[in-house]
């Protein structure tokens, strides 16, 4: 079928484009406005394995902490930091009595981006000053808890959480991901019709021969 046919087809079958565009997108739409906002609260910290040894370079101490924050970014949102979190913040905060040592860590995401050595901690919560107070308490927390596995202080403050002013907008890439799929499916199916008919044609031409 020649190229104008096609796009002739398409456009009588447009409609079909646009169902499953619906179809795809509209349900992420539907949860993302339904949703609560949700703020993010990021604090960040750098990682360094220090040592008083004067044979140790700072080469090896770089990779020695490379080593550490594969373990930290496991034991940041683990039990043995968010219980003591959750103990000192109910101590200070009401709001903080009825959250759990899980409910914290549902909130917790842990980023180290290109395997620097700087570490982020996000929470995420309906309330950006809640977010932000987490976000600190658990770095504070992880700090003296880091030395008990390294003694000295390999966890060095970067940037404290400060309240988030702005709501955690929903992932376009979810979005994007659906309005491709839904492009893709309603073209194929509006264009079903001339595949169909360009297979048939060739059968035809081969039983002529």
């Amino acid at each position: 079928m020649k190229m104008s046919a096609l796009l002739g087809l398409l456009l009588k079958r447009f409609w079909i484009v646009i169902i499953s565009l619906a179809v795809f997108v509209g349900p992420i739409l539907y949860y993302s406005s339904s949703k609560p906002a949700e703020y993010t609260a990021d604090a960040s910290v750098y990682i360094l394995r220090q040592t008083t040894s004067t044979s140790t370079n700072l080469y090896q101490e770089l990779l020695a902490a490379i080593s550490l924050i594969k373990d930290y970014k496991v034991l940041l949102p683990s039990d043995a930091v968010t219980y003591p979190v959750q103990e000192q913040l109910a101590a200070q905060y009401k709001w903080a009595q009825t959250l759990t040592p899980q409910d914290i860590a549902k909130k917790v995401e842990i980023t180290n981006k290109n395997d620097s050595h700087i570490v982020t901690v996000s929470v995420k919560d309906q309330d950006p000053q809640k977010a932000a107070i987490i976000a600190n308490q658990i770095i504070a927390v992880f700090k003296e808890f880091s030395k008990k596995i390294t003694v000295d202080d390999s966890v060095i403050d970067i940037k404290a959480a400060t309240p988030p002013t702005k709501a955690t907008s929903f992932q376009k890439l979810y979005l994007a991901a659906a309005g491709l799929v839904g492009l893709l499916v309603g073209l194929v199916v509006a264009l079903f019709p001339a595949f169909t008919s360009s297979n048939n044609d060739s059968r035809r031409r081969k039983k002529s021969f």
